[in-house]
């Protein structure tokens, strides 16, 4: 949305194929980084009140979008990203 009218992007194949690429590049430093990190949130999972209600895979799902939504916050403080008009936005960083 921009403002209060809908704006829906329109790829060419072109352009979705370098998405995926952007994806392919990033995947595996995503994968090392909580793979390297898993214990400390395995931790944190077990010392929650989650521990005996979800899945450990349940918890980082959870985990990770209070993760991805607290750097948004601080790209848009840093004015790295603008802030929409509405409260949720898609974005990418190159």
């Amino acid at each position: 949305m921009k403002d209060k009218d809908i704006v829906i992007p329109i790829l060419t194949k072109k352009e979705f194929f370098m998405l995926n690429n952007i994806a392919d590049i990033i995947r595996d430093e995503y994968i090392k980084i909580f793979e390297n990190n898993k214990k400390i949130l395995y931790e944190s999972y077990k010392e929650s009140n989650y521990f005996y209600e979800i899945s450990f895979e349940e918890y980082f799902i959870w985990w990770y979008h209070i993760y991805y939504s607290m750097v948004t916050d601080k790209l848009i403080e840093k004015e790295i990203i603008k802030k929409s008009n509405i409260k949720n936005f898609s974005y990418i960083v190159m």
